[in-house]
């Protein structure tokens, strides 16, 4: 049975009578457990995207087509319902983790407000969820951490915080959008490691948006390619990245492994020195 459908997903800007296109048509299907990957450059519509689904986007955008979780259209479900889905059902690692987070409230006060919005459990057992959670994605002192405002930890800390949190929530859908550019490699590899084990542990199905070539052919099934809010190529991970069709995914993979061998060249020239 298909967890989620999306149906010509478009999202317009509104700025007075003016109207802008920044996606147009994006449409896919995810199953209990799959892992699709959506790659593109800055500003192909990956994250908007993500946030149409979720509903997390400025109301300054129109957004059209249709979402169905579980064949439940989520555009045109009430404000409310939508909140009770989104954390429980639907979880996102945000790129900007610093948004995610009330800057007047510690870290541990929003764990346990968000974890018992949607679990029968006190803030002890909610805490202690949460710092076996922090153990799996590399999160050292638990207790320093929740004692913290949100300014007072780093980006990646943040994503680690937010990725923990949705290990903790177990929900069908996880949307991962960048969830690895803020941290180094070790943690990185937990952060992976951890989203590989809840897929197959639990049939969560996970969205993984990255600038990261390698990363997503690791992670992904499928694949969606995005140019411009236009979807140009999709399928198979292997197929897409081994054997492209269009000419802006071979760009895309002719441009990393260019900046591999500038890399090489130079620590190699460095080595030699």
């Amino acid at each position: 049975m298909t967890l989620l459908r999306v149906e010509n997903l478009s999202i317009t800007h509104r700025h007075g009578r003016n109207l802008t296109p920044l996606t147009r048509d994006v449409s896919f299907a995810l199953d209990p457990g799959e892992c699709l990957g959506i790659v593109g450059g800055s500003g192909s519509g990956k994250s908007l995207t993500c946030g149409a689904i979720t509903g997390l986007l400025s109301e300054h955008l129109l957004v059209s087509g249709r979402v169905e979780f579980k064949g439940v259209n989520l555009l045109t479900l009430p404000a409310k319902k939508r909140r009770e889905l989104r954390g429980s059902r639907i979880c996102m690692i945000l790129q900007s983790p610093m948004t995610a987070f009330n800057p007047l409230s510690t870290i541990g006060a929003q764990i346990v407000e968000t974890i018992a919005a949607h679990q029968r459990v006190v803030p002890s057992v909610a805490l202690e969820m949460m710092t076996e959670a922090f153990s799996r994605v590399n999160l050292r002192a638990p207790r320093s951490v929740f004692r913290k405002y949100p300014h007072e930890l780093s980006g990646g800390m943040l994503q680690r915080v937010m990725t923990a949190l949705a290990l903790v929530m177990r929900p069908e859908i996880i949307i991962a959008d960048e969830p690895t550019t803020a941290i180094d490699y070790v943690s990185q590899q937990d952060v992976i490691h951890e989203l590989k084990t809840i897929r197959t542990e639990h049939q969560t199905a996970l969205i993984f948006v990255s600038h990261d070539l390698s990363l997503v052919s690791h992670v992904a099934d499928n694949v969606l390619v995005m140019r411009e809010g236009v979807v140009v190529e999709e399928g198979d991970a292997g197929a897409v990245f081994f054997n492209p069709r269009h000419d802006y995914t071979r760009g895309l993979i002719e441009n990393r492994q260019n900046v591999i061998q500038a890399f090489v060249r130079v620590m190699g020239e460095s080595y030699a020195a």
